[in-house]
């Protein structure tokens, strides 16, 4: 199997897709992309959030717009989609993340795409996760969270090219992004309560517990 790194910069890296291009499908499972932000080129102070990246507007400028590259992203009628995510049920190691699924474009003339599933990337300081989740879900619960900690969650479509013999059988679609912050640890309960003095003012007692 022959794979490709792709940069959306040409001199300086942002963002990578892996894909294959031999004659057999690539398993969701070996198709990646990372998150990060997105330095325009040709300007050196000007960065986006990597849920810039194929949008469906460019925020570079027009000269250099590799943001809404078109070798990269799919066509702008799947990027106008709305993708909206959500998180609930936030606990010290989990958070429950919902999204609307958008409209299959089926039968597009110049470029027909198919859903192919959801690139979900969870960013904070020292610990990353990434899954890659099949295109029929909505919602999916994250277990592998740390406590207490603050987490820049993305969540990305991408499509398939349902035509054969196609250079690039993968293209990006919108990405959603959210913060949010887990819970702290939960405290055990304590042991062995022991009552060791009383009084007509004040109660003494101590316990032993697991924290």
């Amino acid at each position: 199997m022959r794979v490709l790194l792709l940069t959306l910069l040409a001199f300086e890296q942002a963002a990578g897709v892996w894909f294959s291009i031999n004659d057999s499908p690539t398993p969701r499972e070996q198709l990646q992309y990372d998150e990060n932000f997105y330095h325009c080129p040709h300007d050196d102070n000007l960065f986006w959030p990597s849920n810039f990246v194929c949008d469906g507007y460019p925020d570079c400028h027009a000269s250099d717009a590799m943001d809404e590259d078109s070798e990269i992203c799919a066509p702008r009628e799947y990027l106008l989609q709305d993708l909206l995510l959500t998180a609930n049920h936030i606990t010290n190691n989990s958070a429950f993340l919902t999204w609307s699924s958008g409209v299959e474009l089926l039968g597009h003339s110049s470029f027909p795409l198919e859903l192919s599933g959801y690139f979900l990337t969870g960013r904070s300081r020292g610990h990353t996760f990434q899954k890659t989740l099949e295109p029929t879900l909505t919602e999916y619960n994250v277990s592998c969270l740390k406590p207490w900690t603050e987490y820049n969650i993305t969540l990305r479509r991408f499509y398939t090219d349902s035509e054969e013999g196609v250079d690039r059988p993968m293209r990006l679609g919108r990405a959603a992004a959210l913060e949010l912050r887990t819970h702290a640890y939960n405290p055990s309960a304590p042991r062995e309560l022991k009552i060791i003095s009383t009084g007509q003012k004040k109660c003494q007692s101590t316990h032993r517990g697991s924290y």
